[in-house]
């Protein structure tokens, strides 16, 4: 875990702002509804392409990631934004049923199967009944960013360079957050709405990606 901490602090730091930035993802999920009882926390934040929309929300934002470097560019650009710095693997610091919505942006294809069944059991914990969370992950077509390189350790998920990176088929996203083989927690049941693959261009190389939205229903 030291390691991959090391590593993302590394990707944090050294980035350069012009080989990303905020597409646009979000405006169709008509997030500018919420209000100000509504609390949204966005996983993963990195370096904030995302958080700059999500602040402008009438909602409560909490932006939160594994890397200190990247809260601290956070708090650098977005000071009036509240941020978490905690790995998602070993539980979220949030009581149940807090949270409104979750955005897991390109950041829920890096752990194994074990990982994810805690993961997202946990996104079902924190969310409220009818709460939705909003997610991309890699596509298994992904190919300028990885797709089927290094060594396939578990079903999408590949070991290159020490560090995991899954790639996902339609199937797979909904084995692991319908719960149909990991499993997400007794009590807990989620709904996946329509998964759509779209190609994404904030990065210099086009990424194929999935995009969906799921909603606890009980």
């Amino acid at each position: 875990m030291r390691q991959e901490k090391q590593y993302w602090d590394g990707i944090i730091k050294n980035l350069n702002p012009a080989e990303s930035g905020y597409d646009g993802w979000l405006d169709k999920y008509n997030l500018e509804l919420l209000d100000s009882r509504q609390f949204i926390v966005e996983l993963g934040c990195g370096w904030g392409d995302d958080t700059g929309y999500l602040a402008e929300l009438p909602a409560r934002l909490i932006s939160c990631d594994f890397s200190g470097e990247a809260i601290e560019m956070i708090c650098k650009h977005y000071p009036m934004v509240d941020t978490c710095q905690f790995d998602i693997t070993e539980g979220f610091p949030f009581e149940d049923g807090a949270a409104d919505v979750v955005i897991a942006d390109l950041c829920l294809h890096y752990f194994n199967d074990e990982e994810m069944g805690h993961i997202v059991a946990e996104i079902g914990r924190v969310l409220a009944l009818g709460g939705r969370l909003i997610c991309r992950v890699n596509s298994d077509k992904d190919i300028n960013h990885g797709a089927g390189q290094g060594e396939e350790i578990q079903r999408g998920l590949f070991l290159k360079d020490g560090m995991k990176k899954r790639f996902f088929d339609e199937e797979l996203i909904r084995v692991c957050f319908e719960g149909m083989e990991i499993g997400i927690g007794i009590g807990i049941e989620m709904e996946i709405g329509e998964i759509q693959e779209c190609v994404c261009t904030k990065y210099p190389k086009e990424k194929v990606v999935w995009e969906f939205e799921c909603w606890k229903v009980s």
